[in-house]
């Protein structure tokens, strides 16, 4: 299953963006769409902006609630469209010197027409002691959330069993 079969077709229906859609037992009435393992969007013909915006107007009517994980590279047309389209926008942020070198660089770019940069939510994940989040929150504008570093959480994600279920005493 693969987002790049819907959006390298000519045309699309709401039944062929369900047929690639990926769930999971983990998380009830929750879907995933994305590239097949081992593929890469440059694999299918560049997708319109036409398109991509087609896609997600379909996609808003067949479900609730639509979660992009987008693409670091802002010239990316699916990133572009998502941001441009999107209600609400988390940015998920550090406080290394690449971190905020990223930020300062691509700030430029971002697309910012239905939420503006500060109403962007801005969420620092996985924090530890020695982090200078409170240092950094200038830099970025308020912070919203801090998500404190869990190791069981950091273990299951580099075991690839972040969406799987887990015992009541894992978490």
């Amino acid at each position: 299953k693969s987002i790049g079969k819907i959006l390298s077709a000519v045309e699309f229906s709401d039944n062929d963006i369900l047929k690639q859609c990926v769930t999971t037992d983990a998380i009830n009435r929750t879907v995933f769409l994305g590239y097949a393992y081992g593929e890469q969007a440059d694999q299918y013909p560049e997708s319109t902006d036409y398109d991509i915006y087609n896609f997600f107007s379909r996609l808003s009517s067949l479900v609730d609630f639509i979660l992009v994980d987008c693409s670091p590279d802002l010239s990316n047309r699916l990133t572009n469209v998502a941001l441009d389209v999107a209600d609400n926008v988390i940015r998920v942020c550090g406080c290394s010197y690449k971190d905020l070198t990223f930020f300062a660089s691509n700030l430029p770019d971002c697309p910012q027409n239905n939420t503006p940069l500060d109403h962007h939510i801005i969420v620092f994940p996985m924090v530890q002691k020695n982090d200078v989040v409170q240092d950094t929150a200038s830099f970025y504008g308020a912070i919203d959330y801090t998500l404190n570093y869990n190791p069981k959480i950091a273990e299951a994600f580099r075991n690839g069993l972040l969406l799987a279920s887990f015992p009541p005493d894992y978490m």
